[in-house]
């Protein structure tokens, strides 16, 4: 008869408990290939899939656990997660996260802010309501404040 292993649930608790214990030995710098962290998932790896449906199942399934795995480092332990392309991902020093990872938020934020910009303007204001109008020019009060604080450097 073959035994059945019981798998923690949810699935990416296992991996932020191994990933602590490594890291409690290793440090920063410790890494983990796509593969290793699908192990941790009981999961298979996308490319592994027999169908695009399949592939593409696996591939939400590994990003939402790699997610709670970075909330969860970073919120209750204080460590960046971080992807290194064609490696997996990396727990990083607090320096890089500080000097690289913030930037890459930032730079995400940009983007969202240039996408709602546009999303303001590229409207036809001669159908807007009055109260629609008071709105849109709110916002682009709002949206003109946080693209300057985005353009000031606080570092010396």
């Amino acid at each position: 008869m073959k035994e059945t292993q019981t798998q923690p649930h949810p699935a990416w608790k296992n991996a932020v408990e191994t990933i602590l214990k490594e890291y409690g030995t290793q440090g920063y710098g410790t890494t983990y290939s796509h593969n290793e962290l699908c192990n941790m998932f009981f999961m298979k790896m996308p490319n592994e899939a027999k169908s695009y449906d399949e592939m593409k199942k696996l591939q939400i399934e590994y990003m939402f656990h790699i997610q709670k795995i970075k909330d969860v480092l970073q919120d209750e332990h204080h460590l960046y997660f971080d992807s290194v392309r064609g490696v997996g991902y990396e727990i990083r020093t607090p320096d890089f996260q500080v000097e690289h990872g913030t930037q890459k938020h930032m730079n995400k934020a940009k983007k969202q802010m240039v996408k709602a910009t546009k999303c303001l303007i590229n409207v036809d204001q001669s159908k807007l309501s009055t109260k629609s109008k008071l709105i849109r020019d709110n916002f682009i009060t709002r949206v003109a404040f946080v693209s300057a604080s985005f353009k000031t450097r606080l570092s010396p």
